[in-house]
């Protein structure tokens, strides 16, 4: 037995030119709760589907005028009523005639004499899938609305195994200034800064190649050649047996972040890191020595009778050395793990990452060449231009802390200044 109870009430469009038709058809489908409209020729008809929009509409065949398939034909034509569904009513029994009504999009059909049963069960089905189909019309909507916000709004790549680029979301453009056609088919190389050490992309690609998620900040560059920061999120994708097949990226710009960031841990006028970086960092630097089993160097470099230098040049003059001094030590470091740190004044320190004893030499008397040949005149000095002190030594991390370390260097700092300044004092 074909139930007749339904949750919410629908709306059906009944089309006869037959009164007694009609009335049959209302009482039996009012039986089911549903709202029956009553049309009695093709033109009323599609006069109350437009207006009203009905869920399902059984439609007679032969109607003089207007058949059953012409208006079935201007209801499919017009965008407002070509989804929904018809169900011909027919007293004929001939195959054309059932083939002629799917051909123009008729769901189904009912011979005349109906029974209830069956028209029920018809009626059902069709108003259950016109449910189904408007409620994934409306999330096709609602995902269409949600791949154009992230399509929009959130910076996105996609590539094969290879690393070949097979989908950029127009957010990742805008980002970039790069054209769609400019990467899809490419690699990310375009992106590439040169700033950033080969073994971070090697250690990314053995990240993913691997199949686990690699997250990190790497500095950039956008088509017209400007840096930008990214905190980049790479994602592989993996098939049924778990083999990567492709990988896809979140790109986030940071490159305000990084600004501020770089505000604070950075000395406004020479550009090198400030003391606080130094002293948050320095630990992390041990730590991380201790655990790899391995040494670090630190160094203090001083520059010699600088408050002689300010006295008589003026204080706008020691700034343009400070600035000439850290640009000179920044030249001498050429490996990611090293850092150069303004400590305060006219003193700079440098961090020289798992090294040993002739490396920290060579490094150390690099620094002392490279400020010497700036040869910037001092009249006050007693060699008649700008000297420097350095002290230094090699640090094992098991015994290190930051004020040990700190004072290593400046103990041998002490002693290249009580034997002469402009030289290089080390222990190891």
């Amino acid at each position: 037995m074909i139930s007749i109870e339904t949750k919410k009430q629908k709306v059906i469009l009944v089309v006869d030119d037959v009164a007694e038709n009609l009335e049959l058809l209302a009482r039996n489908l009012q039986r089911l709760g549903h709202k029956v409209l009553l049309a009695t020729s093709g033109a009323q008809a599609l006069e109350i589907a437009h207006a009203k929009l009905p869920e399902l509409i059984l439609l007679d065949v032969q109607m003089p005028g207007m058949s059953g398939f012409e208006v079935c034909t201007k209801l499919k034509e017009d965008e407002s009523t070509k989804h929904i569904p018809i169900i011909f009513i027919t007293a004929k029994t001939e195959q054309d005639s059932v083939v002629e009504a799917f051909s123009l999009g008729a769901v189904d059909y009912v011979l005349k004499p109906f029974y209830n049963e069956e028209l029920f069960a018809r009626v059902n089905t069709h108003l259950r899938l016109k449910e189904l189909s408007d409620e994934i019309k409306e999330k096709n909507e609602k995902l269409e609305q949600y791949v154009d916000m992230v399509e929009r709004n959130i910076a996105i790549s996609q590539t094969d195994r290879d690393g070949i680029v097979v989908y950029v979301s127009d957010a990742l453009c805008e980002m970039s200034g790069f054209a769609k056609d400019e990467l899809i088919g490419h690699k990310h190389c375009c992106f590439k800064s040169g700033c950033t050490p080969q073994i971070v992309y090697l250690q990314l690609w053995n990240t993913i190649t691997n199949g686990n998620q690699w997250r990190g900040e790497l500095l950039d560059k956008k088509k017209n050649g400007d840096f930008f920061w990214a905190d980049l999120t790479i994602t592989p994708k993996l098939d049924e047996n778990g083999e990567v097949v492709g990988y896809m990226a979140i790109w986030l710009d940071v490159t305000n972040k990084k600004k501020v960031e770089e505000l604070v841990v950075t000395d406004h006028l020479t550009r090198l890191f400030n003391r606080r970086h130094l002293e948050a960092e320095l630990n992390s630097i041990i730590l991380g020595h201790n655990r790899r089993s391995e040494d670090f160097g630190f160094l203090m470099i001083d520059i010699d009778f600088f408050k002689l230098y300010n006295d008589f040049y003026g204080h706008h003059k020691g700034d343009e050395a400070l600035v000439a001094a850290a640009e000179s030590i920044k030249s001498c470091l050429s490996r990611s793990g090293d850092s150069a740190f303004r400590f305060g004044g006219e003193e700079f320190c440098v961090v020289l990452s798992n090294i040993d004893k002739n490396g920290l030499t060579k490094v150390a008397n690099d620094i002392l060449k490279a400020l010497q040949d700036m040869h910037i005149e001092h009249q006050k000095s007693p060699i008649g231009y700008l000297s420097f002190s350095i002290g230094g030594a090699l640090i094992n991390p098991q015994s290190a802390d930051f004020d040990a370390t700190i004072k290593s260097a400046d103990k041998m700092l002490y002693e290249a200044k009580e034997s002469g300044r402009n030289r290089v004092c080390l222990s190891f």
